[in-house]
C-alpha cells in the first residue's frame, strides 16, 4: 500500500506541473494573439492544441504497448517540451499553431501514459478515490497556471521557458518509479453512427462540451483583455470558470443518479446558456465577471461527466472502453470547432459574440436533452451507473473508472450491432 501511495504520488505530482505548464501556455497565447490584433489567429492556435491532442491520445496506445511506461513517458515529454520551447523561436501565429499541435500530441499521450498506469495499478475498491484526487488536481493544475499570468504578462520566451520547466519537472518523480506496470492492452473503438444509435444525447453533451470548453480554454482569455480586465485580472477570470466546474460536478452528478440524466442535462444546458445571456449583460461591469464566470463554468464544465454518464447507462458493459475513446474524439472535435468559432465571434462582435458562442449550442443542446426525455423511456434506476468526476483527458482515463468492468472489457471481441432508436 505503501508503493502504490509513493506511485501515486508522483505520478499526481507530474500531472500538476505539467498542467501548469499547459493552463500558462494557453491562456498567454491568447493574450498576447489578441493585443497584437490578431484575434482571427486564435481559434486556429487553439484548434491545433486540440487536434493534436485527440490524435495523440488516441494514438499512444500503440507506442506505449511498444515501449513500455516508463520509455514512452520520458519520449513524450521530451516532444513536449520541444513543441513549448518551439513558440519562442517563431513570432508568428502560423508557427504557434504548430508548436501547439505539437504539444497537444504530446499531451494527449502523457495523459494516456499517466492514466493507463494509474488505471493499471489502482485496486478496483479505490479507483473511484484515485479518480476523484487526478480529477482534482488537474483543476488546481489548470488554476496554479493562472496564476502565473500576472508575473509573465507579455514575456512569451520567458513564459514559455517557464512552461517548458514545468514539463521538465513532470518528469522528474516519474522517472524515480522502478516498477513498471503490466504492458498497455489496446481497446477496439467503436463507430459514431453505432454510439449515435445507442446514446445520441450523450454524444450531443460530449460535443456541446468539446464547443464551450474549448472556447473558454482558448478564447476567453483574451475575452478578458477585450472586457478591461488586466493579465492577472484575467488569470482570475479563467480561474473562475475553471473553479466553479471543479466545485459543481460533484453535486450535479449525484443529482444525475437520482433523475433521469436527460432533464439533468438539459437543465444544465439551460442554466449554461442563461449563464452566457447574464454574462452579455454583466461585460458593462468588470467587477462582476468573475462571479459570472463562475457560474457559467459550473454548468459547462459538467456537461461531459453528465454526458459520458448517460452514455455508460446506454452502452453494452462490454463497449464502454470504446464507447469513451470515441466520445473523446467528438469531444476534441467540439474543441476546434468551439475554438475557431468563438474567436470569429469574438472579433466579429466583441465579447458579447464570444458568450453567444457559448449560449447557442448549449440552448440546443437544452432543447434536444429535453425532447429525448419526453419521448423514450429512461434507464431504470437499477441499472444506472453512478456520474463520477470526469474529465474529457485521455481514452486511458477508463481504467481509473470504478463502473467499469475492464475484464469484461478487454475479453470480448469487436463486433457489428444493430443500432438502436436515438435517445
Amino acid at each position: 500500500m505503501l508503493f502504490a501511495t509513493q506511485r501515486h504520488a508522483a505520478l499526481f505530482s507530474g500531472v500538476f506541473v505539467l498542467i501548469v505548464g499547459y493552463g500558462l501556455t494557453a491562456s498567454l497565447l491568447s493574450i498576447t494573439l489578441g493585443e497584437r490584433g490578431l484575434g482571427g489567429w486564435i481559434g486556429v492556435v487553439g484548434a491545433a492544441y486540440f487536434l493534436g491532442l485527440g490524435v495523440g491520445s488516441l494514438r499512444a496506445e500503440r507506442i506505449i504497448a511498444d515501449v513500455g511506461y516508463l520509455r514512452a513517458y520520458g519520449m513524450i515529454t521530451a516532444v513536449a517540451c520541444l513543441g513549448t520551447l518551439a513558440v519562442t523561436l517563431f513570432d508568428h501565429p502560423a508557427a504557434w499553431a504548430a508548436a501547439r499541435m505539437v504539444q497537444g500530441l504530446a499531451l494527449g499521450g502523457l495523459f494516456v501514459c499517466i492514466e493507463s498506469w494509474l488505471g493499471s495499478t489502482t485496486a478496483p475498491s479505490s479507483r473511484g478515490r484515485v479518480l476523484a484526487v487526478y480529477q482534482i488536481v488537474i483543476y488546481l493544475g489548470l488554476i496554479g497556471g493562472q496564476s502565473l499570468l500576472g508575473l509573465l504578462a507579455g514575456d512569451v520566451t520567458r513564459s514559455m521557458v517557464v512552461a517548458a520547466m514545468c514539463v521538465c519537472l513532470a518528469a522528474l518523480p516519474v522517472g524515480l518509479i522502478h516498477q513498471e506496470p503490466p504492458r498497455l492492452v489496446v481497446m477496439p473503438r467503436i463507430r459514431l453512427r453505432e454510439l449515435w444509435g445507442w446514446a445520441s444525447v450523450g454524444v450531443a453533451g460530449a460535443l456541446v462540451s468539446g464547443i464551450t470548453t474549448g472556447a473558454v480554454y482558448t478564447v476567453a482569455p483574451a475575452v478578458g483583455v477585450a472586457a478591461g480586465l488586466n493579465a492577472a485580472d484575467v488569470g482570475k477570470f479563467i480561474s473562475a470558470f475553471v473553479g466553479g466546474g471543479m466545485l459543481l460536478q460533484l453535486p450535479l452528478g449525484r443529482v444525475s443518479d437520482a433523475f433521469d440524466r436527460r432533464i439533468v442535462l438539459g437543465g444544465i444546458s439551460a442554466l449554461a446558456a442563461a449563464g452566457g445571456v447574464l454574462s452579455m449583460v454583466s461585460l458593462a461591469h468588470p467587477s462582476a465577471l468573475l462571479a459570472v464566470a463562475a457560474f457559467e463554468g459550473g454548468w459547462v464544465f459538467s456537461l461531459y461527466t453528465i454526458a459520458l454518464a448517460y452514455t455508460y447507462d446506454r452502452v453494452p458493459a462490454e463497449r464502454v472502453v470504446s464507447a469513451n475513446a470515441t466520445l473523446l474524439a467528438v469531444f476534441c472535435v467540439g474543441s476546434g470547432m468551439g475554438s475557431v468559432g468563438s474567436s470569429l465571434a469574438l472579433q466579429i462582435a466583441g465579447p458579447v459574440g464570444f458568450f453567444a458562442a457559448l449560449t447557442l449550442p448549449t440552448a440546443v443542446l437544452a432543447a434536444m436533452a429535453f425532447r429525448a426525455a419526453g419521448l423514450y423511456a429512461s434507464v431504470p434506476d437499477a441499472d444506472q451507473s453512478d456520474a463520477l468526476l470526469m474529465a474529457p483527458t485521455s481514452s486511458a482515463m477508463v481504467e481509473l473508472d470504478p463502473r467499469v468492468d475492464l475484464q469484461v472489457a478487454s475479453g470480448v471481441e469487436e463486433r457489428d450491432a444493430e443500432p438502436a432508436a436515438p435517445h
